[in-house]
């Protein structure tokens, strides 16, 4: 028997669901494409920064509404 995992992947029903979520900070986030992907992959983002205040607005537009 197989489940869908919270990442979307098929995998045996008898591997547990692992809790809590791994944790990750983007440094040098840019317009929020790895950031993306850590949320995609199953990672709780607590946190980005970025010196760039276009990029910074960018990543806003993209991933503010997130959740």
């Amino acid at each position: 028997m197989y489940r869908r995992a919270l990442s979307g992947l098929i995998i045996p029903a008898c591997i547990p669901e692992r809790r809590p979520r791994p944790t990750a900070f983007s440094f040098f986030a840019g317009a929020g494409g790895m950031t993306l992907g850590f949320i995609q992959a199953g990672f709780e983002v607590v946190g980005a920064n970025e010196y760039n205040p276009e990029a910074a607005l960018t990543f806003l537009t993209n991933l503010a509404s997130y959740p």
